[in-house]
């Protein structure tokens, strides 16, 4: 995290000190924050696409909409490309089995739910 971000995660309300940092994430770095109970804090790339917008309205329209095993986010500094999500515990699997197609099936299957399909088009501009 650079200074300004970690002053963002500060100024938010949570400690940035131990945080440990998630490798993977493609257009953003993940922390663990060290809170009780635990928080990601999610640094977004800066560029011309407001990741970190998208990724907290997106969120949230899930959470709206009865998807709730994803992270929700708990606050967010869009300028400075900086969120806090909750910390879902699990593990990255390593082997894909057929309780995890299910699982992938089944979460397509409810972004696909009309509601969030029609703002998914609108805001993303879908084919």
């Amino acid at each position: 995290m650079t200074n300004k971000q970690l002053e963002c995660v500060e100024l938010l309300g949570y400690t940035s000190q131990g945080a440990v940092r998630i490798h993977g994430g493609g257009n953003n770095r993940l922390f663990i924050l060290k809170t009780e109970p635990a928080c990601i804090a999610k640094i977004y790339h800066q560029d011309e696409k407001n990741r970190a917008l998208h990724d907290v309205k997106i969120s949230e329209l899930f959470a709206q909409n009865g998807i709730n095993n994803i992270a929700k986010p708990l606050d967010w500094d869009l300028a400075n490309h900086v969120a806090i999500f909750d910390f879902l515990d699990g593990e990255k699997p390593d082997k894909i089995n057929k309780k995890y197609i299910h699982q992938i099936a089944d979460f397509i299957a409810n972004i696909n739910s009309n509601k969030i399909r029609s703002y998914l088009d609108k805001t993303f501009h879908a084919a």
